[in-house]
């Protein structure tokens, strides 16, 4: 059952001795998993972001750290895709009736789908193991740079045990869902 940890924003925190992602003892604490998460002002002028560093044990870490080769040729290409099925699309609608929105309508209705199934294949084939690592933890919110120090930054752990410590730790609010 997924936790949600609220605490106070710091530069660095008391981590428990446990994978963030499973639980179990670390016996060392050299692997690590990074969570980023940005957020813009209401004018998109300034960005705030955060990084934090998660220990992961050692069966974790080789998890984290594998990606086969069909994965990331299905990344490449569902990252190329979209940039060439607009391209064609331009093309084709604008050569076909000198109107661009004949060529945006037709790659909207036929290079999106395509794109959505490209990253569905790759959800699928991912290993159940990499899927459950990639949900250990999420930044969920944050607030960073008030004047008056009450900076704050909530993480969801699917880790109830992780949660607990870390909150303990850290002086933050536990709220299970």
């Amino acid at each position: 059952m997924p936790s949600t940890v609220k605490t106070r924003y710091f530069s660095q925190f008391i981590m428990p001795s446990l994978c963030v992602a499973c639980g179990n003892p670390l016996q060392t604490t050299t692997y690590y998993k990074e969570i980023r998460s940005k957020k813009s002002s209401w004018s998109g002028k300034y960005t705030t972001e955060v990084s934090v560093k998660f220990p992961l044990c050692d069966h974790c870490a080789q998890i984290d750290e594998s990606n086969p080769w069909y994965l990331t040729v299905i990344g490449i290409l569902a990252g190329l895709l979209p940039v060439g099925l607009c391209l064609y699309a331009a093309l084709i609608g604008f050569n076909a009736d000198k109107n661009l929105l004949t060529g945006v309508i037709m790659y909207v209705v036929t290079g999106l789908p395509l794109v959505l199934v490209f990253y569905l294949v790759r959800w699928a084939s991912m290993n159940p193991e990499k899927r459950r690592l990639n949900r250990s933890v999420r930044v969920n919110n944050f607030y960073k740079g008030g004047i008056l120090g009450n900076d704050w930054i909530r993480f969801n752990f699917s880790n109830d045990l992780f949660a607990s410590q870390f909150s303990s730790l850290n002086a933050g609010e536990i709220k299970t869902k």
